[in-house]
């Protein structure tokens, strides 16, 4: 169960990736602009669509806002906690390689 849900993940970030950047190029959009609006609007849509779910189908506003929050604290802390060790681990590597 795990593979499939790995490769359909892979193959929808290749679509997405694909898809973002023919849009970004027939509207002369930056790469960065790309990367920052359109790709985190895309991935951004499963925690909407369980809000959606969570009000509209179960009447239950308390699982929305926990996604809501939830996420919102994920991405808050710890990508960019993720990226920091990353890019120091990746620098003081560098300085080891290079001297």
């Amino acid at each position: 169960m795990g593979a499939i849900g790995f490769l359909l993940t892979w193959k929808g970030a290749n679509v997405i990736e694909s898809t973002t950047s023919k849009i970004s190029d027939r509207f002369g959009v930056s790469q960065a602009v790309q990367g920052g609006l359109i790709v985190a609007a895309a991935t951004s849509f499963p925690e909407l669509a369980i809000i959606i779910i969570s009000v509209v189908v179960l009447g239950d506003f308390g699982v929305g806002a926990g996604a809501l929050i939830g996420t919102a604290v994920f991405n808050i802390l710890v990508i960019p906690a993720a990226v920091s060790i990353t890019t120091f681990l990746t620098e003081s590597t560098l300085r080891t390689i290079v001297g």
